[in-house]
């Protein structure tokens, strides 16, 4: 009788841990982040403000470091300004790129993305 009743109690402790633990769940990181203007065109000297939204610790990059420097590389907000002017007739463009990452997601039991990344496409003329 007593294993009867240990075997009960222990299938109940299983089954109130298994409620708390799907009651545990996490709501997951916006999968679309954007970037406010989604594009640009400038010429030698004139910058941009850009802008992300939908993530968390935004890390900002650039393809090519001869074309335009950024006011910074974190934060939800950079400014970009062109350093370059293409020969006459061409056009160069340059790929800012923005990365959103969350932290301690990757072993998460709910498999959330650690990071997403969107790009920008900064024309030079």
């Amino acid at each position: 009788m007593n294993n009867i009743v240990k075997l009960c109690c222990t299938g109940l402790v299983a089954l109130a841990l298994g409620i708390a633990w799907v009651g545990c769940e996490t709501q997951p990181v916006a999968s679309n982040v954007t970037v406010d203007p989604p594009s640009a065109t400038v010429g030698m000297g004139q910058s941009v403000t850009f802008t992300a939204s939908g993530g968390f610790d935004y890390t900002w990059g650039l393809s090519d470091h001869t074309l335009g420097t950024l006011s910074t590389t974190t934060g939800d907000t950079t400014t970009y300004t062109s350093l370059s002017s293409p020969a006459e007739g061409s056009t160069a463009v340059q790929v800012l790129t923005v990365v959103s990452s969350i932290e301690g997601s990757a072993n998460g039991s709910n498999a959330v993305p650690d990071e997403w990344t969107t790009e920008v496409y900064i024309t030079h003329i």
